[in-house]
């Protein structure tokens, strides 16, 4: 019974040896290619001279010159060394970075031609060496909120939240967030850099293939798109599209004094005038172009107080325990709130009045008429049917030169209108109202047929196109009209 026991125990002790996990013999898993989101393309610039320290982890840090760009995967954290700022002798910085997205686009275009400009500003050097930190948000700005203000890919537009405001708040209104810039004075050694850097997550100028991360992510990412049961998966360049022509918000119509109404920014539209005297409205196709422009948010935080101790390396105190006693009266809190004003006004609205017919009835003797009437015979003829052809809605059609491009690119607009119907169409006044992200280039508009071209501001802080045209535009007869914008 005893060596029976004694048996039972040493298998018992070979199964959960077996069955224990084994570490160290095999690398971590590496992560599904179909879980990497596209890498998202950062620009390091400053101060002419300044030096950007990056590393790849498990080895030695490279050096390049600002402006360098680098591709960063979604959902982890860097560091990077900013060295050799002019004006700033000995100083090093050590901004972290932390990516949250990045762009997805449907079609050819390539991130690595959209990246996104991180400059570091004397001014932050200052905020840094009074103790500030600076925290930097980048933004992927929604084109329905668009700042009207001018920027270029270099120079991104940026804006100061004060120290009361959430710069994450501030940030969810503008667009999408993708990337968390921190700049304190937290300084690191090399080897901590290089140690805290994961391989397989940076890839360097210059380099053109990156090697798959040895750890999944380390942060949560949003670059997957919301996926509908019913509707399907959103664009994921919906962010990005910048919509022009159509018709949206307000339909465009005649006002009671017979002048046009309802033209929104992006909207392009026409007004002419059929061959029965009626006027009519027609709407351009709607164009779509992938330009993203990156939001900087930034926020300075800087400490009211700071509190050090200094002692010496090994001391003991004991003190006797002091007792306190307070008592704190309830504090009354009293608000009052009267009505401002009321205004109200009833009236009768409508009438609604039932009329019947009263039927009163009186029986007389019933007399009964009959005619005859001789067969007789009609002539007649049929006429021809009518030559004339019928009148057809003016049509217009928009597109771009180009299906994308960046902050401070040039787009050629081309709009084409014809004739489609019978009769001829007068009084034609083409109307392109721009969005805030479009900038008229002066004297870029160009047209085949005369016409009066004028320009007015409009509500999105951009311009409305106006080109009126005398004459009639006869059947089958067409007009073309070219003109430039510049993407803010």
């Amino acid at each position: 019974m005893i060596r029976n026991t004694w048996l039972l125990g040493v298998i018992t002790l070979a199964v959960v040896s077996h069955a224990l996990p084994c570490h160290g013999q095999y690398p971590y898993p590496l992560v599904p290619p179909r879980a990497l989101p596209p890498l998202m393309y950062v620009k390091f610039a400053g101060p002419a001279g300044m030096s950007v320290t990056l590393y790849k982890g498990g080895g030695v840090g490279q050096t390049f010159q600002a402006p360098c760009t680098v591709g960063l995967r979604p959902g982890y954290v860097y560091r990077v060394q900013l060295s050799n700022i002019p004006g700033y002798p000995g100083m090093s910085l050590f901004p972290t970075l932390d990516v949250r997205g990045s762009l997805q686009f449907a079609n050819r275009l390539r991130n690595s031609d959209f990246p996104a400009a991180l400059v570091f500003r004397e001014l932050d050097m200052e905020a840094v060496r009074n103790g500030s930190l600076v925290t930097r948000l980048v933004v992927l700005e929604r084109p329905e909120a668009a700042v009207p203000l001018a920027s270029s890919r270099d120079e991104p537009l940026e804006i100061d939240v004060p120290p009361q405001n959430d710069a994450f708040t501030e940030a969810s209104l503008r667009g999408k967030t993708l990337m968390i810039v921190q700049l304190g004075q937290r300084q690191y050694s090399p080897r901590e850099l290089a140690e805290q850097a994961i391989p397989g997550t940076l890839l360097m100028p210059g380099e053109r293939v990156l090697p798959m991360p040895r750890i999944p992510p380390l942060v949560d990412f949003n670059c997957w798109p919301i996926y509908d049961p019913v509707a399907g998966a959103a664009d994921p360049n919906e962010d990005m599209k910048l919509w022009d022509g159509g018709d949206i918000g307000l339909r465009a119509g005649f006002g009671p004094d017979g002048r046009l109404r309802g033209l929104d920014p992006s909207d392009t539209v026409a007004e002419y005038t059929n061959s029965r005297g009626e006027k009519r409205v027609a709407v351009s196709n709607r164009v779509g172009l992938c330009v993203p422009r990156f939001v900087v948010v930034r926020k300075e935080m800087q400490a009211s107080s700071q509190l050090a101790q200094y002692g010496p390396g090994r001391a003991t105190a004991i003190q006797g325990r002091d007792t306190m006693h307070m008592r704190l009266p309830p504090v009354e809190h009293s608000h009052s709130q009267t009505t401002d004003s009321m205004h109200a006004r009833q009236r009768l609205s409508g009438a609604i009045s039932l009329h019947g017919t009263a039927i009163v009835g009186k029986l007389q003797g019933i007399l009964i008429y009959t005619a005859a009437h001789e067969t007789a015979s009609v002539q007649g003829a049929c006429p021809p049917p009518s030559r004339e052809q019928p009148d057809k809605p003016l049509k217009i059609i928009k597109w771009p030169d180009k299906t994308g491009g960046l902050v401070g690119d040039v787009i050629t607009f081309s709009l084409r209108f014809s004739n489609g119907g019978g009769q001829p169409i007068t009084d034609i006044v083409v109307s392109d109202s721009l969005t805030s992200r479009y900038e008229y280039v002066p004297g870029s508009a160009r047209c085949d047929r005369a016409a009066n071209f004028t320009t007015q501001p409009n509500d999105a802080g951009s311009t409305t196109l106006r080109w009126e045209f005398p004459g009639a535009l006869q059947p089958g007869e067409t007009g073309l009209i070219n003109f430039q914008v510049r993407i803010r």
